[in-house]
């Protein structure tokens, strides 16, 4: 995103080769599967992740945090995904870089803002109706995560500097 370079793919699981000392060639059922599903169902930019992804996670204690439940792992991926209204499951990059970046709410404010000015500039740039469709989707999941956001907030809730965080997060709103 800081290069102004949006991606999207898909996530599965499943056999792979990747050749000897991983350097190829890469084929495989699995690699077939994330192509398809990347090629067929994830139209805008995210990474969508396959049910089976999900439902062998659910199932298999391997690939759980250790001394976790199924319950705290449920709520790890809560915060990681996002579900649409179809369905699909997808990484919440948004939401789940809240707890990644330096800075706590700083850090996260200033990657908001540089997330806002991409779709900003997608939206009003962008001559082709498909490419402004994709930003269009950016800006709605954009905003979905600002409001969840601003309706988590305690009212009256100031920042370190005095200002009101509900004002701080109108401003990250996309209204283009």
């Amino acid at each position: 995103m800081a290069n102004g370079i949006l991606v999207r793919g898909a996530m599965t699981i499943g056999p792979i080769h990747l050749g000897i000392d991983f350097s190829g060639p890469v084929f495989g059922p699995a690699l077939v599967q994330a192509y398809l599903m990347e090629d067929g169902e994830v139209i805008f930019p995210r990474i969508a992740i396959h049910e089976d992804v999900i439902e062998r996670h659910r199932q298999d204690q391997t690939l759980w945090r250790e001394g976790h439940s199924y319950d705290d792992e449920e709520r790890h991926l809560n915060n990681l995904l996002r579900q649409d209204e179809s369905g699909l499951h997808y990484i919440d990059y948004l939401r789940a870089s809240l707890s990644e970046l330096d800075g706590e709410y700083a850090g996260w404010i200033e990657f908001l803002g540089r997330h806002k000015t991409l779709v900003e500039s997608g939206l009003a740039d962008s001559p082709n109706a498909t490419v402004r469709r994709k930003y269009s989707w950016l800006k709605n999941y954009h905003n979905a995560v600002i409001d969840e956001n601003m309706a988590n907030l305690e009212p009256g809730a100031m920042t370190e500097d005095g200002d009101p965080w509900e004002v701080l997060f109108r401003g990250l709103r996309i209204e283009a």
